[in-house]
């Protein structure tokens, strides 16, 4: 048990690759684009991220005037989301090259 709990440790500890990937990760997320609204309805509407979309945009009815709302349950879900990736990622990484140097 004890072993378990040191490896999970090991595995979510905050790195600087970590929150590097996140941070990447979530730049690229921001094109992931859903539009809300049918096409040809008068208005636009789109919603940004993945898994879930934690940036709204819409406008009103006769004039383009965008008007962006943060869905906050989106972007923290999204957040964790992406680090527990990064993290999984990086994780692999590290075996992989200790498994390398010990062959060596």
């Amino acid at each position: 048990m004890k072993m378990i709990i040191q490896l999970l440790k090991q595995f979510l500890k905050p790195d600087w690759r970590n929150i590097l990937l996140t941070l990447i990760f979530m730049g690229f997320s921001y094109f992931f684009k859903v539009n809300c609204l049918p096409p040809g309805r008068l208005g636009v509407c789109e919603k940004y991220g993945f898994p879930i979309s934690y940036l709204s945009m819409g406008s009103g009815d006769f004039f383009y005037l965008p008007q962006y709302s943060i869905l906050w349950w989106g972007l923290v879900v999204d957040l964790i989301f992406l680090y527990l990736i990064s993290c999984s990622i990086i994780f692999k990484w590290d075996k992989f090259i200790k498994k390398k140097n010990k062959t060596e």
